[in-house]
């Protein structure tokens, strides 16, 4: 029985010892493949990586919120507007455009495989796919498919997430106890260490989606407003609850942007 035993156990490490060479020699091709891809994109380019790092790859490039019930038709339009804005900040960032193009300055790519090639035209269809007919609020994300020199165009990847609500309007975020004693140089100190940290913490953990490359700002409040909380703040000349808020119904793809109520 113990022999019996043994065998079935060494059987089984052969078999996840396959499975796990199985997924390190897709993993090598798929990154052999990228490489191809990367050699493919820029082998017109007599460029050298003297030039400074313009977006590491991931990096945002731009986002849309996309509706529901989409037909193809008004897809394809959010595609191609989100391909455009892509394009107009890569260029801000000093990429050029794609061979014999004037204003692709981001754009799908093709990616050679081993069985075949997975064509930009293609990645654009898919897209476009993922976003028709759907019931939920999606967002859509155009990221850089490699770390990316200025003077190169950037090749985009295209991610489509749910855009669920995370706050409605007017629901508190999070609330603080100040004394409007201290004088306002304290209560603005402790009002930017608040939102710096607390009220960030809270709205990351309502799952916003930051941009990756791009502020990283996850809440919003005006320079006069935060003018005003203090004043308001100071006025009283006592302790005092503030409370911050959702200024309006807000997105997992959203800024927040903040209201305030001092009681």
């Amino acid at each position: 029985r113990r022999n019996a035993d043994l065998t079935k156990v060494n059987s089984d490490l052969l078999e996840a010892q396959k499975a796990f060479d199985g997924i390190s020699d897709e993993l090598e091709r798929v990154e052999l493949d990228l490489d191809m891809a990367r050699q493919q994109l820029f082998k017109s380019n007599s460029l050298h990586r003297t030039s400074p790092l313009m977006m590491r790859i991931g990096d945002e490039l731009t986002r849309l919120s996309v509706g529901p019930n989409l037909t193809t038709q008004q897809a394809g339009q959010q595609v191609y507007e989100a391909l455009f804005a892509a394009s107009r900040y890569a260029r801000t960032r000093g990429a050029a455009p794609v061979s014999g193009t004037e204003e692709d300055y981001a754009a799908f790519i093709d990616i050679p495989y081993a069985d075949g090639t997975l064509s930009g035209q293609n990645q654009v269809r898919a897209v476009i796919q993922g976003l028709s007919g759907s019931r939920d609020h999606q967002l859509l994300v155009f990221r850089a498919l490699f770390n990316s020199f200025a003077g190169e165009p950037v090749p985009v990847k295209a991610e489509i997430v749910s855009n669920r609500v995370v706050y409605r309007e007017g629901e508190i975020i999070s609330e603080i106890k100040l004394d409007g004693s201290l004088g306002s140089d304290a209560i603005a100190q402790a009002l930017e260490d608040f939102l710096q940290i607390e009220v960030r913490k809270q709205v990351l953990t309502a799952a916003p989606i930051p941009a990756i490359g791009k502020d990283l700002s996850v809440g919003e409040l005006s320079r006069e407003d935060v003018i005003s909380l203090i004043e308001e703040i100071v006025a009283a000349d006592g302790i005092v609850r503030v409370q911050f808020m959702a200024k309006e119904q807000t997105r997992a793809g959203d800024q927040v942007a903040l209201g305030f109520r001092v009681r």
